[in-house]
Formats: C-alpha cells, structure tokens, sequence
C-alpha cells in the first residue's frame, strides 16, 4: 500500500462520522489546513471527488460511497495488525508532538504518520503550525517536543540541522515576474506580501535585507494562503520545502537567485537516553528533510 494512504483513510472515516472537516481535524489533532490537504491529496491520488461540503456539513459523493465500506475494512485490519505488533514488542504507547510551519506540517504529516506507524506501531504523532516565535514558545512551554525552525533557539536546546533551503517566490502564472526564470531579491521591492503571519512575513524581509511592508496579509492555512495568491493580493515568500505544500495548477514557483540559503533544522530539549521514543521520530524527519542518519543525544 502507498506511504500515507492509511492516515488519509482515517481522515476520510473521520471526517464522514463527525459530519464536518473543522471537527474530524480537531479530533484527530491536525490543523484544519494539514487535514484538508490530506483528504485533497487523497482524492487526486483516487482520481474523483470524495466528499462535498454542504450548508448542513459534509457527504460522500456516489463514488465515496461505493469505496467507503472498503477503506473502513482495511483501517480495522490495520488496527489489528498493530495491536498484535505492540503486543509482541511488550512496548508502552508514547506520543511525539511535532511543531513546524503550516506548509512544513502539510508536506510531513501524512507520510511521517504513516511511515512512524509501519516500524513503531506505538508511537503517535501530533501535529501544530505556527510561525517561528510560536513554534519556539511552544518548546519552551513544553507543548511541543520537537520544533522543525530556520534558527537555533537557544543553549537550552539542541538543533540538529537537516537541510539547506533556497527562498522561494509563490505567484500567479499570470504576474508579470512569472516570465522570469529566477528573481532577485530586489525584484520584492514594492510588492505585495503574504504570509502566514505578520511577524514570520517580517522575518524573511529581514533575512534578505529587503525594507518591511505595511499592509501585509497573513493566515495560517494553507488553502487560504493559496487562495490570496491566486487572487493577486500579494506574493508568498518561503523556503522550497514550505511550498511544496502549495499545489495549484494557477500558481507558480520562482528561486530567489541573490538570496542566501536558509538552514531548516529539528530543534528539541537536550535528550538523554531514556527520551526513546523521540529517536525514530528524529531520524525520520531527518531523512525526508535532509541528511539521512540517526539523531544524536546530547
């Protein structure tokens, strides 16, 4: 079976018993933005629509009908296959909570669940977006256990860095700087921004030395985003791995060619040898955003 393919079924399962989407995504704890990403992405890898949201909720489609019954048999037979490999194991269940940006969280959450899940059947993952500083708040707060940032959050924290990422420009196909290959930073000067908040918009400005903007707009979903974008209200500047999230045939991607590389890293409290159950979770987020190889303690 496709990595991911069992965790957008249960999305799915979810979202028809509770009726609506904003439920099933607080009940499975998915940002509502990460969650219908998932069920899209289903539905394109299935070919037809599933669902249509209505005034009353959500329904199933007659082509969701036909292979609803089918994908509840298969997630209770992967039910069982875990349980079993828990109880061979003698192992305890643990939860990891991840905190990253919204298209960070929409491009890892699926596949990291799903790929947890086939080698650590007990471990649970738990998702958030936030900007930077709520990201590292968050690790202060204990509300996270790892953070995935552009910066080093401190002394009282280690951080593994994964990759190096090139700053991205998202716009409509049909902006006059989409007839470029690359843009330069200066290609930004006077116009209009988006982002996922105020203060992350500022931050990448600073980052490339180019004057704040007042005006900007912001949210932290990432079919909102999509949408002020394709609408014209302003450009989406991320890093690579954050746009990937943002899929739409009536946007496109430029490189910011002058712009300096940007280091995404894993951040977390400094663990010893009894936090196990955070390794196997490193070591992924390691190896689908950067560097394969093991986390290490410190």
């Amino acid at each position: 079976m496709a990595t991911g393919s069992i965790t957008k079924y249960r999305a799915l399962v979810r979202t028809v018993e509770c009726g609506n989407m904003s439920a099933a995504a607080s009940s499975m704890q998915y940002t509502q933005s990460a969650f219908s990403h998932m069920i899209s992405s289903l539905e394109a890898k299935l070919g037809f629509k599933l669902i249509v949201r209505q005034r009353s909720g959500i329904r199933l489609t007659p082509e969701g009908e036909q292979i609803y019954g089918k994908i509840k048999e298969i997630l209770a037979l992967q039910e069982e296959v875990k349980a079993i490999s828990a109880r061979i194991r003698g192992a305890a269940p643990g939860i990891v909570r991840i905190g990253g940006s919204a298209g960070l969280i929409a491009a890892l959450a699926s596949e990291a669940e799903e790929r947890i899940h086939a080698s650590w059947p007990e471990l649970t993952l738990v998702f958030s977006d936030g900007d930077t500083e709520e990201i590292i708040r968050d690790l202060e707060e204990g509300t996270i256990d790892i953070g995935l940032v552009s910066e080093d959050p401190g002394v009282d924290y280690t951080f593994q860095p994964l990759t190096e990422e090139s700053l991205c420009v998202l716009m409509p196909k049909d902006h006059p700087l989409a007839k470029k290959e690359t843009l330069t930073c200066g290609d930004l000067a006077g116009e209009p921004a988006v982002g996922f908040s105020r203060s992350e918009v500022g931050r990448i400005r600073s980052f490339l030395r180019i004057e704040p903007q007042e005006g900007v707009l912001f949210c932290s979903s990432v079919p909102a985003l999509t949408e002020l974008v394709k609408a014209g209200r302003g450009l989406l500047t991320a890093g690579s791995l954050e746009l990937e999230a943002f899929r739409d045939s009536e946007l496109t991607v430029r490189e910011l060619e002058d712009a300096p590389k940007r280091t995404l890293g894993a951040a977390f409290r400094r663990l010893t040898q009894t936090d196990k159950m955070i390794y196997p979770v490193l070591s992924l987020v390691r190896e689908m955003f950067g560097e394969n190889g093991e986390a290490d303690p410190e």
